[in-house]
């Protein structure tokens, strides 16, 4: 595992002496433990604000690495409940920096005579960076998800353009790759190699993995997706799903219906028009919102139809691939693998990948990988920023 030695310098690391007559698990409570690094917690209001004040005696203050960095004194991490009392303060100048994940928010609630002369500013940080994917995750131990048509039919019926025209203000790019925005998204037909790579899987993975580019639905972005109605009713019949009455019902008569698990404030108005849309051709579309801690419980334990989530993405992908995407750890609680996934094939390609001896090997196998993710539609993908939405007090000039 090429990726094992930087992975373990990533750790933290704790003082035995300290821990060692404290429940780590609960995190001592709100005693502030000592740290090692350049700045150290000088005051914790729990659920309010974090302080941290620079360590004038930091062992690695004089380091080459650490020059120009560290320059405050102090600083503070504030916490809101809500996002709009958070712009408020924000623009009253009561705190500095904010970053910023509501189009919405970004685009007009900060207008005022302080972003109009310059003292108060934002932007698109960090432009092209390579960007963590999110989607809607189907729970593949559910039996209503096992067919891929009916995946793959449930992901025409999500109209991002619309979305992004009348919710977002046409500020995102759709997702079409689990590595989006970095030379590891599969955006090609497979090269000579890959297809070497891909060969002994044939059989195991969709046809189209071997000869065709993955393209996520597009619509007119008008709202109108008729053909794609037609289209998803058409694999529903293939997948043994059928007409009756105003619903899809199965051989035993069994409508086809599915709860989407959320703990987001605010973003059932995202799936309201998909929930219509699901509607107009026979399937229940249930969006229930449940406070964090429960959330916390249910995805622990799998217990959901589907759910929102994103993976973070590297350019030089290594273990964490497992946690997502691996077999073994499908049903681990304390894993990343939402979708409970066990493809012997994605197993193969993870395994691939890590062993690789060379970037370019790593790239294939990364390229092989996101195709099978891709034609499995094991996901629906949602969307990413063009950068980083930051507001801030030019403090500074």
């Amino acid at each position: 595992n090429r990726t094992l030695p930087l992975d373990l310098a990533s750790l933290p690391v704790f003082p035995e002496h300290w821990w060692k007559t404290r429940d780590f698990a609960s995190g001592a409570g709100f005693e502030i433990p000592p740290g090692s690094g350049p700045y150290r917690i000088s005051h914790v209001d729990p659920g309010r604000t974090v302080t941290f004040e620079r360590d004038p005696d930091w062992w690695g203050k004089d380091l080459p690495v650490s020059k120009g960095l560290y320059n405050f004194d102090r600083f503070s991490i504030e916490y809101f409940g809500d996002t709009d009392v958070a712009r408020t303060v924000l623009k009253g100048g009561a705190y500095d920096y904010n970053r910023e994940f509501s189009a919405t928010g970004y685009s007009i609630r900060y207008d005022g005579p302080a972003l109009s002369d310059g003292r108060l500013q934002k932007a698109q940080l960090a432009r092209g960076a390579v960007q963590s994917s999110q989607g809607f995750v189907f729970n593949l131990s559910r039996p209503m998800f096992q067919d891929r048509r009916v995946r793959q039919a449930l992901s025409l019926l999500w109209d991002f353009e619309w979305t992004n025209r009348q919710m977002m203000r046409n500020m995102y790019i759709r997702q079409n790759s689990f590595f989006s925005n970095s030379e590891l998204a599969a955006s090609e037909l497979p090269t000579p190699a890959e297809l070497k790579i891909l060969e002994p899987l044939r059989g195991k993975v969709p046809d189209q993995v071997f000869d065709s580019v993955f393209e996520t639905p597009k619509t007119d972005g008008t709202g109108f997706i008729r053909d794609k109605q037609l289209q998803a009713l058409a694999l529903m019949k293939e997948a043994g799903w059928t007409p009756k009455g105003d619903a899809l019902v199965n051989a035993q008569g069994e409508p086809f219906s599915f709860t989407f698990l959320n703990a987001q404030t605010g973003f059932e108005r995202m799936l309201l028009p998909y929930k219509r849309t699901l509607a107009q051709i026979g399937i229940h579309f249930d969006i229930r919102r449940i406070d964090a801690a429960q959330y916390l419980n249910r995805v622990m334990a799998r217990d959901y139809d589907m759910i929102v989530t994103g993976y973070p993405v590297s350019t030089s992908p290594g273990a964490e691939l497992y946690s997502s995407f691996g077999s073994k750890v499908a049903m681990d609680p304390g894993s990343s693998n939402y979708m409970v996934l066990q493809d012997p094939a994605v197993d193969a390609l993870i395994a691939g990948l890590l062993k690789a001896d060379s970037k370019q090997t790593m790239t294939d196998y990364a390229h092989c990988l996101d195709r099978v993710l891709q034609w499995n539609y094991y996901w629906i993908p949602n969307y990413y920023p063009p950068g980083s939405s930051t507001v801030w007090w030019n403090r500074f000039g």
